[in-house]
């Protein structure tokens, strides 16, 4: 199926990515203020009720599958001039991949194989890396300004990277960003003060943003936006399970040796 190409996709993304920031400045550190005052079970109840008050009525309003649903068209194009010799000239044809059709490529395949390693190696750090930073002495109130920067920068990123796509391949772009993850990866291992703390937050938010722009957009940009819904159900389940094994394997890998050095039994300790 073809339809209009979005010459703007990128520039999209990057004004979507303004939220990231938006968000954690105002709820990570009210994150950590319910948890100080009315403890972390009582906060995930809370941030429970917020979700469903502010993100339901939202998205109930707001959301819809794609511009012909409303009558509008891809970058702004008056549907009524969409038949005039200026508007046709600017628009150029989208062929649009059904599921079926995806997954029988060999691009559907390299990028759920990417994606899902990507999360594999930085789930880990994601979940245990605030837990680590607490157990080195670093202040809770300063991981959670550090936390909030990290989505600052990821949004940041996500921006920048969203206007530089026309003139840079988005996989390059992409590559970028996994080279941040990597190499704050390496910092958060000897993050014990806040300033490391601080700079690995910082590295890593760039690398996620890499990767935020990267699954919005390259999916789309290889498969059309017709059945983008579709595709990504299809992806998403496979990422979200490789990469949910990350944390908990890297937690047994951690604690089992101690727990064998216990036990009597020989063994190593991380």
């Amino acid at each position: 199926m073809t339809g209009r190409l979005p010459r703007n996709r990128g520039k999209a993304v990057a004004f979507m990515s303004l939220g990231i920031p938006a968000g954690a400045l105002i709820f990570v550190p009210l994150t950590q203020l319910l948890i100080d005052q009315v403890g972390w079970r009582n906060a995930w109840i809370w941030l429970a009720i917020m979700g469903m008050v502010v993100i339901i009525p939202i998205s109930l309003i707001f959301v819809r599958r794609q511009p012909e649903d409303i009558g509008l068209l891809p970058d702004g194009d008056d549907p009524v001039d969409s038949g005039s010799q200026a508007v046709r000239g600017r628009m150029v044809a989208e062929i649009s991949f059904t599921a079926s059709e995806a997954v029988r490529t060999v691009n559907f395949w390299s990028l759920v194989v990417v994606f899902s390693m990507v999360m594999l190696a930085t789930g880990p750090i994601g979940v245990h890396r605030i837990p680590a930073f607490l157990d080195r002495g670093v202040d809770a109130g300063l991981v959670s300004l550090a936390t909030a920067f990290d989505a600052v920068v990821a949004g940041a990123a996500t921006f920048a990277f969203g206007f530089s796509v026309r003139k840079v391949p988005a996989r390059f772009l992409g590559s970028s960003g996994f080279i941040f993850l990597a190499v704050a990866s390496v910092i958060t291992i000897y993050a014990d003060n806040f300033g490391l703390v601080f700079l690995s937050m910082a590295v890593f938010g760039a690398g996620i943003g890499g990767m935020i722009f990267l699954q919005t957009y390259i999916w789309a940009e290889y498969f059309g936006r017709e059945h983008l819904g579709s595709i990504r159900g299809l992806v998403m389940p496979i990422n979200l399970i490789v990469g949910g094994t990350g944390a908990p394997v890297a937690g047994y890998v951690h604690d089992r040796p101690d727990r064998t050095i216990r036990s009597g039994g020989s063994g190593w300790a991380l």
